[in-house]
């Protein structure tokens, strides 16, 4: 039986009490809640603590690995970066390129990453992180090409233009190609011009002309003319030679012509005036002009330099005088040998000797078969 005691009637200097319990903690009110009959707590929670510890260790191998993957695309940014550079540096019978892995920076302030250990030096062969670069492509070389043309009066005697254009689109001089023109002519040719002497070794720009060359015929017929032409004489790399040919039908004259030559170091003939004295002692007359001069050589000898003359007929004994603007003169007579480049004037000064009558006929250089005879 309780007895209750009203408060305001005890005697605090009497009255006695039980003792208070302490008050659990809220932790220990979370595992008296939580106790199951059977069930050891302190394994437990040491269960707990390992599945804590290992799930710790995996975050931090994770944050391992992210950190290493950022140091690895890091040095390989810096070796594309440099890999250039590089092959300037490094001589040309080096095998390897060693690079130094530069200390991973920090990723994150908040989070404290656990110490990463200094990689070795990476060691990368040269040409394998960045090909070498490619040789130039070989330049294709354009050909150099012509066209011919002719005008003029294509007769033994007269004067015959070829016209010659030319398009090269990678042309390796800074001017006209070389030129040689054959006409086909078996007594007369033109004067043979001289090579630059160069070296084409390298492309050259698009270039394209029209050059042109007088001629004339000692003889008739049907002929070919072949035109070669050439940068650097065809010599290197980027050298070209080209052959271009046209047929031309020489006509007769209307006259008797003959091919008089003189020798190397003397004007060009068809510059000098001439005058035909007959054979028969009679009085001399002025031959025709001959122009434009077109520089003609023998064919059998190109050290004299020649000229078609006209006149109504040779003989021989005929006496020719050709007289140049600077008072020299070169005279010859016409020998039996008559019109193939049969007229050889060699003697010097203006007063040629006289020539002695004579009927001896001369053939023509245009018809060696039908002899010219002396008028008388």
């Amino acid at each position: 039986m309780s007895t209750t005691v009203d408060p305001d009637e005890l005697d605090p200097s009497t009255a006695t009490f039980a003792p208070v319990p302490p008050r659990a903690t809220r932790s220990q009110q979370v595992i008296a809640a939580l106790a199951v009959p059977g069930v050891d707590l302190v394994a437990a929670r040491a269960v707990v603590e390992e599945r804590y510890r290992r799930r710790r260790t995996t975050r931090w191998v994770r944050l391992a690995g992210v950190v290493a993957g950022a140091v690895v695309l890091g040095l390989v940014a810096l070796l594309v970066g440099r890999s250039e550079e590089r092959l300037d540096t490094v001589a040309s019978d080096s095998n390897t390129t060693t690079t130094a892995v530069p200390a991973a920076p920090s990723t994150s302030a908040a989070v404290a990453a656990p110490p990463v250990a200094a990689a070795p030096p990476v060691t990368v062969p040269v040409g394998s992180a960045v090909a070498p670069p490619s040789p130039p492509e070989p330049v294709v070389q354009q050909p150099l090409t012509a066209s011919l043309s002719t005008t003029g009066d294509p007769t033994v005697g007269g004067a015959v233009t070829l016209r010659i254009e030319w398009n090269d689109a990678d042309h390796a001089v800074n001017g006209d190609p070389e030129l040689t023109v054959d006409w086909g002519d078996p007594i007369v040719a033109s004067a043979p011009s001289p090579g630059d002497g160069g070296v084409c070794a390298s492309v050259g720009a698009p270039r394209a002309g029209t050059l042109e060359r007088t001629f004339r015929y000692a003889t008739a017929g049907t002929r070919t003319i072949s035109v070669r032409l050439s940068s650097c004489g065809g010599s290197g790399p980027f050298g070209e030679e080209v052959t271009v040919t046209a047929p031309i039908v020489v006509g007769p004259a209307s006259t008797a012509t003959l091919v008089a030559s003189v020798g190397g170091g003397t004007p060009d003939p068809d510059l000098a005036s001439a005058v035909r004295y007959p054979a028969d002692g009679g009085p001399g007359g002025a031959l025709p002009l001959r122009t434009p001069a077109v520089g003609s050589v023998l064919t059998a000898d190109p050290a004299r330099r020649a000229t078609v003359l006209s006149a109504p007929s040779w003989a021989v004994g005929d006496v020719v005088v050709l007289a140049w603007s600077d008072g020299s003169c070169r005279w010859g007579t016409v020998g039996a040998g008559g019109g193939a480049g049969g007229l050889a004037l060699d003697e010097q000064g203006c007063q040629a000797e006289l020539p002695v009558p004579s009927t001896t006929t001369v053939p023509s250089t245009t018809a060696p078969s039908a002899p010219v005879t002396t008028p008388g």
